[in-house]
């Protein structure tokens, strides 16, 4: 038939576990956004969850960032993807702040900073 469809949630043990959404113009089933979930972090009371990642899809559903969180919900990395679905750049957060490498990827070569407590220190 016609319907679509736009999101799936995935309990395991009755804690949400996944959350997808998909591209709503495609002939094919493909995600647009993944949810991930920090089983610890859920409060079965409110219903509240903490994300544990975040991926982005492109329409023809390739991975084009990847973003993970702790478990107080601060970031701690992000990667970008190309077109291709390679990786482009990879940055370690601490508290949410930059801290460790970014890394960034061109061709053949690969570039790197280093950061401690969001200050670049090489």
């Amino acid at each position: 038939n016609d319907q679509v469809l736009k999101r799936k949630l995935v309990y395991n043990e009755g804690y949400l576990e996944f959350d997808t959404f998909f591209h709503n113009n495609s002939k094919e089933l493909k995600p647009y956004f993944e949810f991930t979930y920090h089983k610890e972090k859920t409060n079965p009371n409110t219903k509240e969850f903490t994300i544990a990642s975040r991926k982005h899809f492109d329409k023809r559903g390739v991975l084009r960032y990847h973003n993970q969180y702790s478990i107080s919900g601060k970031l701690v990395k992000r990667e970008y993807f190309t077109k291709n679905g390679k990786i482009s750049s990879l940055t370690e957060y601490k508290e949410g702040v930059k801290h460790g490498k970014d890394i960034f990827y061109r061709k053949e070569k690969e570039c790197c900073k280093l950061y401690e407590n969001g200050q670049r220190i090489k």
